[in-house]
């Protein structure tokens, strides 16, 4: 019987260390994203001001900050829809309205 009990103490002791590392690495991973979202943000602002100026080069660069800004937000990201029993992958402009077409009017009788 002692064996089961230590068996139990370990087995909680190893799953509460592992729900610590998770929870650590989550929020290691958020403050990285936070981190780099205020570097880009401090590029797109010097950047966007010599943009406004004609610079076409720096105008380049706010767009390839928005493209990384996108992906680090996820807005960009794939979605599984599910119709029937078949998962389908979207993007999201796959999901924008205008990606389907109007449903054809109904014939007057």
């Amino acid at each position: 019987m002692l064996e089961v009990s230590c068996q139990s103490l370990v087995y909680k002791w190893v799953s509460e260390a592992m729900e610590e590392t998770r929870r650590l690495a989550r929020e290691t991973a958020e403050e990285i994203k936070q981190q780099e979202l205020e570097r880009l943000d401090a590029i797109y602002e010097q950047m966007f001001t010599m943009a406004e100026s004609g610079d076409s080069k720096a105008a380049a660069v706010c767009v390839q900050v928005c493209k990384r800004r996108s992906e680090l937000l996820g807005l960009d990201a794939t979605k599984q829809i599910e119709v029937g029993h078949f998962l389908k992958s979207y993007t999201v402009k796959d999901c924008s309205p205008e990606a389907f077409p109007e449903p054809p009017k109904p014939a007057d009788d």
